[in-house]
């Protein structure tokens, strides 16, 4: 009986920190993904602004 409580305990040991570690995965995640969009976000502002500068010098160069 005790060699089965034991394994039980060990047993639930273990699924609790699979699903610990699945929780730090999906933050970790969670965050990396933010920033990602993030820094997606900030190229495509970049680049825009990027063609509007190089739009004023094609029309600074045509006059």
């Amino acid at each position: 009986m005790l060699e089965v409580s034991r394994e039980e305990v060990e047993r639930r040991h273990k699924q609790a920190m699979l699903e610990a570690y699945d929780q730090q995965e999906a933050r970790i995640f969670a965050e990396y993904h933010k920033r990602l969009q993030a820094i997606a976000a900030h190229t495509q502002r970049l680049k825009t602004l990027i063609f509007r500068e190089i739009e004023k010098v094609d029309v600074r160069a045509d006059a």
